[in-house]
């Protein structure tokens, strides 16, 4: 599916699951806001450079990674947040979480080595297109 600018897979299951734990409204941009994001990076040295990748990840790749940062800022007209989580290509998809709360706040979608961007899903909670496709948020 497509929606605006970016590409969604949503899978089709058995049981309903658990909905995500998604924030019903921004966050405060003002502070600095610890997250993470929990994804599976790859080894790609074309980007960067082969001791960063040692010192950060300890050259175990394609294994789930909870990979720290923090909030840089949200960009309401684009419906997106910039975050600084150490994210490698194949990151694409991973949730962007509130260190305090663990509520979602995003989907990372790419970035370059000063920040990162996500689909911010506060956003998305009200769109028909997911709500058709049968995707539910919780906000608790």
């Amino acid at each position: 599916m497509t929606w605006r600018c970016c590409d969604w897979a949503l899978p089709r299951g058995g049981a309903a699951p658990r909905p995500a734990a998604a924030r019903p409204q921004a966050p405060d941009a003002t502070d600095s806001r610890a997250l993470y994001c929990v994804g599976y990076p790859m080894k790609d040295h074309s980007r960067t450079p082969p001791e960063v990748l040692l010192r950060i990840f300890a050259d175990a790749f394609g294994v789930k990674r909870l990979q720290p940062g923090e909030l840089l800022s949200l960009d309401p007209a684009r419906q997106q947040l910039s975050h600084d989580c150490s994210t490698l290509g194949g990151s694409s998809g991973s949730p962007i979480v509130d260190l305090e709360t663990h509520a979602v706040l995003g989907l990372h979608f790419g970035g370059t080595r000063q920040e990162n961007h996500a689909v911010a899903l506060w956003q998305l909670a009200d769109d028909p297109l997911l709500s058709r496709a049968g995707v539910r948020f919780a906000t608790k």
